[in-house]
């Protein structure tokens, strides 16, 4: 890994940073959704070295790393990434598949399996199979590794919403078939986790509204289907939905969302200065106008 060899200069301030590779970057040609995935996994090949030298597993018979050495959230965005490489891959265009180095979106494609079998514990042959099979294959094998996360670490609670929406919205996306039967309890559970957790600044009421109306219109193409939507749920989709997408409108023009909750922060805490309450705060601000959108079709849709 290079680095600068000159001190970034701020506000009178120095720091050292690190370089991201050409070979990450690519050539120009490079869409920008392509480009955000490569350096995505090349940062999560960093944290895994960072963890690696700092953590050191307690029993070397186990060949997880989960939980000693890496955290389970990591994990989790590794998941992620590796979901949204199948939807990226999807919609690459040819011209701009055919610009990319081996040293780049197929070469991070590697390097993002190996480090979630690595973290796992899986063997080669089971990483063989996981890469040689069709995309609904890859989906439901990347879902099934969230849920034995899922099942070993029900801590921290974020965690676990995170991993709760990640395998609702690949059921949404990036499956042709009917709604995998477990969609209805991963929503009922992830429903009464964030009541519960009532953090909405950590997990945003927009990621809840977002995920709720993508569900109801999937639910509507798939109207011939055996699956009872209904089943397991004890609320009103659309309501929720609509709700949470108005508490996310609230919580960035500094509406009545926005004082209820902030009224939960404390200044001693450093809570005003919390890295990840800025970033979900522009991420709401970011998806407003799909959020406009979704709210639109609901309102005017007879669910």
């Amino acid at each position: 890994m290079s680095r600068s060899l000159e001190p970034f200069r701020r506000g009178g301030k120095c720091a050292d940073i690190d370089i991201i590779p050409e070979s990450v970057l690519g050539k120009s040609g490079l869409t920008f959704v392509v480009r955000v995935f490569t350096v995505g996994v090349w940062a999560l090949g960093r944290v895994d070295e960072l963890f690696a030298r700092s953590r050191k597993p307690s029993s070397p018979n186990n060949p997880s790393l989960l939980g000693e050495v890496i955290p389970p959230g990591a994990l989790t965005i590794a998941c992620s990434l590796a979901l949204s490489r199948i939807l990226v891959e999807n919609d690459i265009n040819k011209d701009v598949r055919n610009s990319c180095p081996s040293q780049g979106f197929y070469e991070a494609n590697k390097k993002l399996e190996s480090v979630i079998f690595k973290w796992t514990g899986q063997s080669t042959r089971s990483q063989t199979a996981f890469l040689e099979c069709s995309t609904s294959e890859q989906v439901h094998n990347i879902q099934k590794v969230l849920i034995e996360s899922l099942r070993q670490f029900r801590y921290p609670v974020l965690n676990q919403l995170n991993v709760l929406k990640i395998l609702i919205d690949s059921s949404i996306h990036l499956t042709n078939a009917p709604l995998h039967v477990n969609t209805n309890a991963w929503l009922q559970e992830m429903h009464d986790l964030y009541i519960n957790y009532n953090s909405p600044f950590h997990f945003t009421p927009n990621g809840m509204g977002l995920t709720y109306a993508m569900l109801i219109l999937r639910r509507m193409s798939d109207e011939e289907s055996d699956i009872n939507y209904s089943a397991n749920i004890d609320f009103d989709l659309k309501y929720e939905s609509l709700k949470f997408l108005q508490e996310s409108r609230e919580m960035y023009t500094m509406g009545r969302s926005y004082y209820m909750n902030i009224k939960n922060l404390y200044y001693l805490h450093d809570d005003f200065n919390d890295r990840q309450i800025h970033r979900n705060h522009a991420m709401q601000m970011a998806g407003s106008q799909v959020a406009k959108i979704y709210e639109k079709i609901l309102r005017k849709k007879e669910i």
